[in-house]
């Protein structure tokens, strides 16, 4: 992968497919949230002050993800000529906001991959904001990420099996079936298939079970 020239087409699709997949992941970091307040979370109790759940990493990884991805959805939007009120995102709902800013992003991955010395206000090592000029492909890596880093903490959720089944899209054995969910995801190429479509096509009984 060079990142001086871009990200070559396998990359590109890896992280069109984490774009996609963001305001999924904010949603289940929600309900992530939920289950660990729930009555079974630690707490932090060592002070006078109201128990704090333990779970303020989910939330600022909530709040990286949608302030990272409306950061690259203005000079996209400007680059296209596609409108986009910020004033209005700053008063919109984090959740719709993301699905707007992703689709943008999704859609527009070579207009991302091309931005180059973007000025934007960040923070830094010492949390302190700070001006830094970057790049599109800084931005989508960071995106994809982010991804991976809610993926690693919802997988502590529920166990993630790796398939023997090939990937009937690319015919890689990189699938993965998150227990008790009804979709699986190949890891190789990005593909998602309904359990009961992908047992159609992987499983010679499950074809003729619904033959009979």
């Amino acid at each position: 992968m060079n990142t001086s020239a871009g990200l070559c087409l396998a990359d590109e699709r890896h992280v069109r497919q984490a774009i996609t997949r963001l305001p999924e992941d904010y949603v289940r970091l929600h309900l992530h949230i939920g289950r660990a307040t729930s009555g079974t979370a630690e707490f932090a109790t060592g002070t006078k002050e109201l128990p704090v759940p333990l779970r303020l990493d989910v939330e600022g990884l909530q709040r990286e993800i949608v302030e990272e991805a409306v950061r690259w959805s203005e000079p996209v939007a400007e680059a296209c000529g596609v409108p986009w009120d910020t004033q209005h995102a700053r008063d919109s709902r984090p959740g719709p906001l993301l699905t707007q800013a992703c689709t943008l992003l999704a859609d527009r991955l070579p207009v991302l991959l091309a931005l180059r010395d973007v000025p934007q206000l960040v923070w830094d090592v010492d949390h302190q904001r700070t001006v830094l000029e970057r790049d599109g492909v800084d931005g989508a890596l960071r995106l994809l990420d982010l991804h991976h880093r809610a993926g690693r903490v919802l997988a502590v959720d529920r166990k993630i099996y790796r398939l023997p089944e090939p990937c009937p899209a690319c015919g890689v054995s990189a699938v993965e079936h998150a227990d008790g969910a009804d979709i699986v995801d190949c890891r190789d190429c990005g593909v998602r298939f309904v359990w009961d479509d992908f047992r159609r096509r992987t499983d010679p009984l499950a074809r003729l079970e619904e033959a009979s």
